[in-house]
């Protein structure tokens, strides 16, 4: 037999096989995001291929890619031996190109299309092999699942959710807008939002720690309304002494809305109980817990009970539609002129910023923001209420948290004054 016409019979199966493959995972993608995933049911072998995803797709994906790499050996071979018959490269490139042109057109473009647009029937032809393949292929597939789990642990970067989820988001879009009115691109940006969305979990949308802001027992009830009033949030975590010693939240609403007089409100007697999720837990499970729930701000505990921070229902519904800024949000500036030779900057201000506003030379090989220039200078952090001088600035520290400085005042000081005056 030549070897040339074994070539192209094992190129046209395999083109066959693949494009079979391809056809049924977009038939599964067709259904997963589609609108009417439910108008026709699945029967027999196609019916099964919705019970485990996560192998299946693992499965799809291996077994596509395989055959590539093998198409592609295939089309090398077939350029040698057309080379080989005549010696004439532009010939044996031109008739590869046109393998390669049958492969594009019934290996991928046609079983993409027929995938998206009738996955039914997609899944109806191509469900028999899919499934023959998967069992055929689980144990390897099985011992490449737990040494890519174990290098990823190592390497600290998570597994996704299934071979599904990882493909392009632009064509889930595509498939959950296709049997209506063609889709804005507001609405592909968000729809692709949305399926992007399903490999997040509670610590891409954390607010951490040393950002909260509680109301603590320990202060005063004119203490705590002071702060609501400054930092202008609704709701805070009761805390006794810390955040690790939270009682639940205070919604600011309920302390006006109190029986009481506005100096003998208790706040443990309004208090809301708090809700408490995990790190690792995923963001679509949360935000139908909090629907559920009604709650807007809910803690975040590591396994040790501490409290790594928040999380709120409008953080979680900015990943779905960008930032969401009310008439009540203010860009602060980290750098403000209070008057002539007085600024208030904050902890987190780029230090180049800040010398070139206030026209001094500052730098620091190690730190790159204000705040830190402060820490690595006192060699600690710093408490509230003391005072620093670094160059030709006078520093009073405003406000520090556990782990940084938060705002300070600083005036600039004459150049003629030494550090004795």
């Amino acid at each position: 037999m030549n070897p040339l016409i074994g070539i192209g019979v094992a190129f046209g199966m395999l083109v066959g096989v693949r494009g079979l493959l391809l056809a049924c995972q977009f038939g599964l993608i067709g259904l997963r995001y589609g609108a009417k995933q439910a108008d026709t049911p699945l029967m027999g072998y196609a019916a099964k291929l919705l019970k485990d995803l996560r192998v299946l797709g693992n499965c799809l994906t291996f077994c596509i890619n395989s055959s590539s790499i093998v198409l592609g050996a295939l089309l090398y071979a077939a350029w040698r031996q057309i080379y080989a018959l005549n010696e004439n490269a532009w010939l044996a490139s031109a008739s590869t190109l046109g393998l390669l042109s049958i492969y594009g057109l019934l290996g991928s473009f046609i079983p993409r299309s027929l995938g998206l647009h009738k996955p039914i029937k997609a899944l109806s032809m191509g469900a028999a092999m899919a499934l023959a393949l998967r069992w055929l292929l689980f144990p390897l597939l099985f011992m490449g699942s737990v040494a890519g789990n174990i290098l990823l642990r190592l390497l600290r970067i998570r597994s996704p959710e299934d071979a599904l989820s990882a493909l392009d988001t632009e064509v889930q879009s595509r498939v959950m807008g296709r049997s209506g009115e063609p889709l804005s691109g507001l609405m592909r940006k968000i729809f692709s939002n949305i399926v992007a969305m399903q490999t997040l979990r509670v610590e891409d949308v954390l607010i951490p720690r040393n950002k909260l802001i509680y109301m603590d027992l320990n202060n005063s009830l004119e203490d705590s309304l002071r702060l609501a009033k400054r930092t202008g949030h609704t709701r805070f975590p009761l805390c006794r002494g810390g955040l690790d010693s939270c009682l639940g939240l205070v919604h600011i609403k309920d302390i006006f809305r109190s029986k009481e007089a506005l100096n003998a409100v208790d706040l443990q007697k309004i208090k809301r109980p708090a809700v408490y999720l995990g790190l690792d837990e995923k963001l679509e499970e949360v935000l139908q817990k909090m629907i559920s729930l009604r709650a807007h701000m809910a803690l975040v505990h590591d396994e040790f009970g501490g409290t790594l921070g928040a999380i709120t229902l409008e953080r979680i519904l900015e990943q779905m539609v960008g930032d969401i800024k009310d008439e009540f949000d203010i860009e602060e500036s980290p750098v403000v002129r209070v008057d002539a030779d007085t600024y208030r900057i904050l902890g987190f201000a780029p230090l180049h910023e800040v010398a070139r506003i206030l026209a001094i030379p500052l730098d620091h090989e190690d730190v790159t923001t204000f705040g830190g220039l402060i820490t690595a200078t006192l060699g600690r952090i710093p408490k509230s209420g003391e005072h620093i001088e670094l160059e030709r600035l006078f520093v009073n520290i405003d406000q520090v948290d556990a782990t940084r400085v938060v705002c300070v005042t600083v005036k600039v000081l004459p150049e003629e004054m030494s550090q004795e005056d």
